[in-house]
């Protein structure tokens, strides 16, 4: 079992909020490290890796802003982040085919355990 400083958790609830607010609903995006600024290294260093395109897939590749094909790019899979708040705060959410489907659910399923833990959140896409 994993120590809880490198787990999400309730003492995280406000952070967690504030980290939804920027990345619900995105299952597409790698994010800068600094996304995670305000939680523990422990947490950080879980999900900070390089990812590699897959010239071979378009679905697989990286592109820049402007849409500039890249190797590789360090930083936090956002649908990875999402996967694993709601792993670690032991949430169920509906399983679906597409990145940005999944995303979606878990989204709500981590704004509901907001909700019912006294965090109020309007995002987006409510």
């Amino acid at each position: 079992m994993k120590n809880n400083i490198t787990r999400f958790s309730t003492e995280h609830k406000y952070l967690i909020a504030e980290l939804l607010s920027d990345i619900g609903y995105d299952g597409h995006t790698i994010w800068k490290a600094s996304i995670l600024e305000n939680f523990p290294q422990e947490i950080i260093s879980r999900f900070v890796r390089v990812h590699k395109s897959n010239k071979k897939d378009y679905k697989s590749s990286i592109f820049d802003g402007n849409g500039k094909l890249i190797e590789s790019l360090e930083g936090i899979y956002g649908l990875s982040l999402l996967t694993a708040i709601a792993q670690d705060l032991g949430l169920e959410y509906e399983g679906k085919i597409g990145r940005g489907f999944q995303a979606q659910e878990i989204t709500k399923a981590i704004k509901a355990w907001l909700e019912q833990n006294g965090v109020e959140l309007s995002m987006k896409e409510d």
